[in-house]
């Protein structure tokens, strides 16, 4: 409840002011004027920015990374898009987790639920790098089912850091939005055939030890064997 009031005051600040006309316009040097040079205030204020983003998906996540690209500077604006990014999905994930799971709970299907539950690594991941899948609703799925806070935040980690990359790349001038788009995609479709080559090997490593490891299959050749020859 603390964290939804925060955000709600967090919010009235922002549109309070000319702030959100700037940060559509990407007018840097009248948001730089509006801070007075506060680099303080500039990440309060980018924080901000990526919390909103994270639970409505009003701001495009790619102008909130070109101003921060802007403001600090290509290696610094992108880690603080990724680092600011973390801090507003853990918040809009708890939100939702302290205010609207109970309620959301009853209407949502329990196979939906039990898929992201059991899967809870790899579906947070997918929806941080593919584009089309809004963040406040990966936030959402995740905040109202029983996904440990631990594995969100690593695959939010994992999953941002990849995707912003590729968006960082198109302020900087080194990627056009569509090259950014399809290069991300290929980087996807690697990471993903090495994690399904991964687990595939795991398992087949787990059956072989467990078919070890069961009661009378190594001892009972040796036993027959010694039975033969005493015959």
């Amino acid at each position: 409840m603390i964290a939804v009031v925060l955000a709600g005051c967090a919010a009235a600040l922002v549109w309070s002011t000319d702030l959100l006309g700037l940060i559509f316009h990407a007018d840097i040097q009248s948001i730089l004027e509006l801070a007075k040079g506060n680099i303080t205030l500039l990440l309060a204020i980018t924080t901000i920015l990526m919390i909103i983003q994270n639970l409505f998906t009003i701001i495009p996540l790619l102008l909130l990374i070109s101003i921060n690209i802007s403001l600090f500077g290509f290696v610094y604006g992108f880690l603080w898009s990724w680092v600011s990014s973390i801090v507003g999905a853990v918040a809009a994930f708890y939100m939702i987790r302290g205010g609207f799971q109970r309620f959301i709970l009853k209407r949502m299907s329990a196979n939906l639920l039990e898929k992201i539950e059991r899967n809870s690594f790899q579906a947070v991941f997918i929806g941080r790098i593919f584009p089309m899948v809004p963040t406040s609703l990966v936030n959402a799925a995740a905040g109202i089912s029983s996904v440990p806070i631990g594995k969100f935040i690593t695959s939010t980690m994992a999953g941002n850091f990849i995707y912003f990359f590729a968006l960082s790349l198109i302020p900087f001038g080194l990627a056009s939005d569509s090259i950014s788009t399809y290069g991300a995609a290929v980087i996807v479709f690697i990471l993903l055939a090495g994690y399904w080559y991964y687990r595939k090997r795991v398992k087949k490593r787990r059956a072989a030890v467990s078919s070890k490891s069961q009661p009378g299959t190594g001892s009972t050749p040796a036993i027959c064997n010694a039975s033969e020859h005493l015959d």
